[in-house]
């Protein structure tokens, strides 16, 4: 059985050369995009964790922002941000 499978895949893959390496190269730059969107979420939830000290820093807010200064995780920043959403802070 799986080498009729195998058999089918190199005939579909041999006369449709074109399309096979189209859908190829479509999967590959997703698959790119989706892990390089990942370190960047990463890089972003991260940006004070590497000082020993970085508890110890003043968080900074810009002048035009309204929200208090989120603190903890994304999931803990997102909620707060929900409750204030809700509570009618925002």
């Amino acid at each position: 059985m799986i080498a009729i499978i195998l058999r089918y895949t190199f005939r579909s893959f041999s006369r449709n050369l074109f399309y096979h390496l189209l859908n190829i190269s479509g999967l590959v730059i997703v698959f790119i995009s989706v892990f390089c969107i990942l370190i960047w979420i990463n890089l972003e939830t991260s940006y004070d964790n590497f000082h020993p000290a970085g508890d110890r820093f003043p968080d900074s807010q810009p002048a035009y922002c309204y929200l208090p200064v989120m603190e903890g995780s994304f999931k803990q920043s997102v909620n707060q941000l929900a409750l204030w959403m809700i509570s009618g802070l925002v």
